[in-house]
């Protein structure tokens, strides 16, 4: 299992990655895998952060499992936008 090429999310304080930034590799030509759930990430500050475990992931086909997996790639984290107003 890897991070998706240009897999981005916006910071939010956490080392989670959704399911939906991996892809699942090494499927039998003819299976339907996808994978829900998230991932964990190396760390959670803005930039490239390595997926570091993906213990955290289930399976739609019983046929595959995670458990032993090994991940690889990173995912791009983004700074989260802020909105200042004046008080009065």
């Amino acid at each position: 299992m890897a991070a998706v090429n240009g897999a981005t999310r916006v910071y939010n304080g956490t080392t989670n990655a959704a399911a939906n930034l991996l892809t699942v590799s090494n499927v039998i030509n003819g299976d339907t895998v996808t994978a829900s759930g998230n991932a964990t990430l190396a760390g959670s500050s803005v930039g490239a952060e390595a997926v570091s475990s993906i213990a955290g992931l289930t399976l739609s086909n019983p046929n595959y499992t995670v458990v032993g997996g090994t991940a690889s790639g990173s995912v791009a984290i983004t700074a989260a936008p802020l909105t200042v107003t004046a008080s009065n």
